[in-house]
């Protein structure tokens, strides 16, 4: 039983590890990025670089207002929420 029990967790984590690694290599092209705003990451990852490397794996890093204009809008919010008045508001 706990050769049974140690093949499966061996199994379990040689199989995260290749899936961990898989997607640890995929890197996302993100937008161009003005001079002001690389200026605000330099000093931003001086004093707050978890900050910084937060918004480097949101959704607003990987898009600028124009682009996400372009989009239809119900695709513009990840949870694709209706920002229409209702009656009530």
């Amino acid at each position: 039983m706990k050769r049974l029990v140690f093949l499966v967790m061996t199994c379990l984590l040689v199989i995260s590890s290749l899936v961990f690694a898989e997607t640890k290599g995929k890197k996302e092209k993100l937008p161009p990025m003005s001079k002001e705003t690389e200026a605000c990451i330099g000093c931003h990852k001086l004093y707050s670089p978890g900050i910084v490397e937060d918004w480097m794996k949101s959704l607003h890093s990987k898009t600028t207002p124009s682009i996400a204009l372009k989009k239809p809008e119900l695709k513009r919010h990840p949870i694709k929420v209706s920002r229409r008045k209702t009656g009530n508001s």
